[in-house]
C-alpha cells in the first residue's frame, strides 16, 4: 500500500511539500523510527481520544506518552483513550494501526505537544506500516496553525506507555 488517499489528497490540497520514507514492515511509531534510522523526537505517535461522540487527535513525539489530563486540561473537556476497534473503522484506508498523524485530514480535531514546533524534521505514518511521510519545520507549521498546541506529553515510565 502506498501513501494513503485521505492523506495524499489532503497534503496536495493544503500545497504541503513533503517526501515519503520507506521502511521495513513495523507496528509501531518507535520501531518505525528505529527502522528508519530515525531520532525518536522527530517521529510523530497519534494517539485517539474520545469524549463522549466527540474524538480527538493527540499528536506527540514518538518517545513519549500522551498526557490526557493535561489535554483535559487544555480542552475543557473529559477524554479517554478510544477503543482500538473504532479507531481502525476512522482510518478506513489505512492499515490497521497505522494511524497518520493528520487527523484534521480525517475531520477529527487535532491538538499537538509544543515539542514538536520545534523540530526541524517531523515524520508521521503515511498509512500503512512501512512508509513514513516527511515534512519539514515549516510544513508541519503550516499545517498545524490553526490546531490547539500545549505542553500535552510526559516521560515513558513503563513499556506500556
Amino acid at each position: 500500500m502506498a501513501v494513503a488517499a485521505t492523506v495524499f489528497d489532503y497534503l496536495q490540497h493544503e500545497n504541503i511539500l513533503y517526501d515519503v520514507v520507506m521502511h521495513s514492515p513495523t507496528e509501531s511509531a518507535a520501531e518505525s523510527a528505529r527502522e528508519s534510522v530515525l531520532p525518536l523526537v522527530d517521529v510523530i505517535k497519534s494517539v485517539i481520544l474520545r469524549d463522549g461522540q466527540n474524538r480527538l487527535m493527540a499528536i506527540i513525539p514518538a518517545d513519549k506518552c500522551v498526557d490526557i489530563r493535561q489535554i483535559n486540561h487544555v480542552m475543557g473537556a473529559h477524554y479517554h483513550l478510544d477503543a482500538e476497534s473504532d479507531i481502525d473503522r476512522l482510518f478506513d484506508d489505512c492499515v490497521d494501526g497505522a494511524v497518520p498523524g493528520l487527523g484534521q485530514a480525517y475531520n477529527i480535531p487535532v491538538i499537538w505537544d509544543d515539542a514538536l514546533g520545534y523540530e526541524e524534521d517531523v515524520y508521521f505514518e503515511a498509512g500503512d506500516h512501512r512508509e513514513l511521510i516527511h515534512l519539514r519545520h515549516d510544513q508541519f507549521l503550516k499545517i498545524m496553525q490553526r490546531w490547539p498546541h500545549g505542553a500535552i506529553c510526559r516521560p515513558r515510565t513503563t513499556v506500556q506507555d
